[in-house]
């Protein structure tokens, strides 16, 4: 680093060096109340940490800092060079620990050893879905590559590794596993802390049956179509309040591309940015009493006035989640069909249940629901 990028950096508030997870910690929020921008030092490495929403769109609303973070490198042995990456327990603790960066000394560590085994486990069973479907395709099947039948997405990359040969096995394995596993991780957990966040509040929960009911009456059996799904505004309101609080991804980042200025501060080129999302959500600014769930947030009078970079838990600008609106639609059918049958109970308060310090925002214990019958079922 050189000698004028060290001035650069003595321009921000922040922390020496920690031998600590990257995670979200009230301590720090409070510390950093009201700054654009901290820097965060692991081992000699600075980060640029992003938490308000003004400095996020600074960041990511253009297309001169579209670049992942060079953190992101230690992912590609899983995912490649998809279009979205993520890794947990062993990627974070790896990205916080220097002596982890060296790929050479990290894969004789017991750390590496056990991360390349569940590589190959993972990589495996990509593979053989891959050439199964791709036998299927060669041999013909009338179900498979037809102008019908709407194409799924390994379908359209085989046809080009066919036909073109522009794709080989690995560059489609490395989509598939994006789309499968990123797809299947961030939404899962999202839905999870949605149940639990309802099973914690009575009141919210009544408003949603009432809702469904409204809407599906005491049809139970029927499936929800598009209108059903344009009509459950109020549940629409609760899954935005539950991202808010515990958005999938809770930080992303970015590489600074060229000399820029964020806010006021000079962030040299080469400096890694993270928006930290989860910290961005509990701005007092936009979203008073933060830490309480209030879905009423979100409905349509009480958003006018919202910075438009406030509220991103699918990220934002140029490089937002291509999966945003598919990953809404399947939250919202999966937790009305469990409201539209059941009452929930979580048996755990928030502060018994902190957040695991992964790259997803996980729960660090199981979460308890408690699941009964609705009442109107039981008394047919």
């Amino acid at each position: 680093m050189s000698g004028s990028e060290n001035r650069s950096y003595s321009l921000y508030t922040g922390m020496a060096c920690h031998w600590i997870l990257l995670q979200v910690t009230e301590g720090y929020d409070q510390l950093f109340k009201d700054k654009q921008l901290y820097i965060f030092w692991i081992s000699y490495v600075p980060f640029i940490i992003i938490k308000k929403a003004e400095a996020t769109e600074a960041l990511i609303s253009g297309t001169k800092h579209m670049e992942k973070g060079w953190t992101y490198m230690w992912l590609q042995p899983w995912l490649g060079t998809g279009l979205l990456t993520r890794a947990g327990e062993i990627i974070m603790e790896r990205m916080v620990n220097s002596l982890y960066w060296v790929d050479f000394f990290f894969n004789f560590t017991e750390l590496g050893k056990e991360l390349n085994q569940h590589l190959k486990v993972l990589h495996n069973f990509t593979m053989s879905v891959i050439q199964d479907k791709k036998g299927k395709l060669l041999s013909g099947d009338p179900e498979l590559g037809t102008k019908k039948k709407r194409m799924a997405l390994m379908d359209l990359l085989l046809e080009h590794h066919i036909k073109t040969k522009s794709l080989t096995e690995e560059d489609i394995r490395e989509e598939v596993d994006t789309f499968a596993f990123e797809g299947h991780d961030t939404t899962s957990m999202g839905i999870s802390w949605a149940l639990y966040l309802i099973g914690l509040h009575k009141d919210v929960q009544e408003k949603v049956h009432e809702e469904l009911d409204g809407i599906f009456g005491d049809d139970t059996e029927r499936h929800a179509n598009t209108d059903d799904l344009k009509d459950m505004k109020y549940l629409d309101c609760v899954l935005k309040e539950s991202q808010r609080i515990y958005p999938s991804v809770p930080f992303i980042a970015r590489q600074i591309n060229e000399d820029t200025n964020i806010c006021g501060y000079p962030i040299p080129k080469g400096t890694l940015s993270l928006v930290h999302i989860h910290s961005l959500h509990r701005d007092e600014r936009w979203f008073p009493n933060p830490e309480k769930f209030d879905p009423d947030r979100f409905l349509p009078e009480n958003c006018t006035n919202r910075h438009p970079f406030a509220y991103i838990p699918f990220s934002a600008g140029p490089r937002n989640c291509i999966g945003q609106r598919f990953a809404q639609m399947e939250e919202k059918i999966i937790v009305s069909t469990v409201l539209r049958h059941y009452t929930l109970e979580s048996l755990d308060q928030r502060d018994k249940l902190p957040p695991a310090p992964e790259l997803i925002l996980r729960s660090s214990l199981p979460i308890r629901i408690k699941i009964r019958p609705r009442e109107k079922l039981l008394s047919r």
